[in-house]
């Protein structure tokens, strides 16, 4: 596991705290939008209503980035389901940007193909700020190209060992009629999908 490191362990703690209340309150809930049919729009306004609380403190407190990566792993998300495997491709990806700081300080710096390097084995949480922030690295999706800012190496691994890989399902949903399995994959089994849903 990566080694702790003050101020970035109080941010990968606050970041773990909201993923388990996050998967928490969308298995707690499930009952009330599975097993049925709801109009996307229900489902949206159901679900800001009981997340606004959680990833509006975790956004406040520690920015936009944070407040994603918390709804990602929980897989909390307004449809409700993944394509593809969000883990490697928006929170963990096997690879990062190599020199973080001169691709950020390039003025045309997404226009530029930047070398990309590999994670290293416990690599440290860095300070609270640069974990908030997060590491560039470049994300293929349906043949575009997308900057995002993914979690650091070392915050990846901090998560994992606690939480395993996302998505945390959190436990059991509430369900009579999946009978207790995680919401992920009864969601999977009762829509046919192979991604997990909310």
């Amino acid at each position: 596991m990566a080694e702790s490191s003050g101020l970035g362990e109080a941010f990968a703690a606050a970041l773990e705290t909201c993923i388990r209340q996050t998967a928490a309150m969308v298995s707690l809930t499930s009952d009330t939008w599975a097993d049925h049919c709801e109009s996307p729009q229900a489902k949206q306004r159901f679900q800001a209503r009981v997340l606004a609380p959680l990833l509006r403190t975790m956004r406040a407190d520690h920015g936009y980035a944070a407040a994603q990566w918390c709804a990602f792993y929980a897989q909390a998300l307004p449809m409700g389901r993944m394509e593809g495997d969000w883990d490697e491709m928006f929170l963990c990806p096997p690879y990062r940007i190599c020199e973080p700081e001169k691709m950020l300080s390039h003025p045309r710096r997404w226009e530029v193909t930047w070398p990309t390097c590999d994670c290293g084995v416990d690599e440290p949480l860095r300070s609270a700020s640069a974990e908030a922030q997060g590491v560039p690295a470049n994300v293929s999706l349906h043949g575009w190209h997308a900057p995002v800012y993914a979690m650091s190496c070392g915050l990846c691994e901090t998560l994992r060992a606690r939480l395993g890989r996302s998505p945390y399902a959190g436990g059991p949903i509430p369900s009579q009629a999946e009978g207790g399995t995680s919401r992920i994959r009864g969601g999977a089994e009762a829509y046919g999908w192979s991604e997990g849903y909310w």
